[in-house]
């Protein structure tokens, strides 16, 4: 997981989803 300051389990699902996916695409 990145280092986000904030508590994911705080942000709407979309929210959620969209960081999901720009995770994936850092990582690749």
């Amino acid at each position: 997981m990145a280092e986000f300051n904030i508590d994911i389990g705080k942000l709407p699902e979309d929210v959620r989803e969209k960081l999901a996916e720009l995770e994936l695409e850092l990582s690749e």
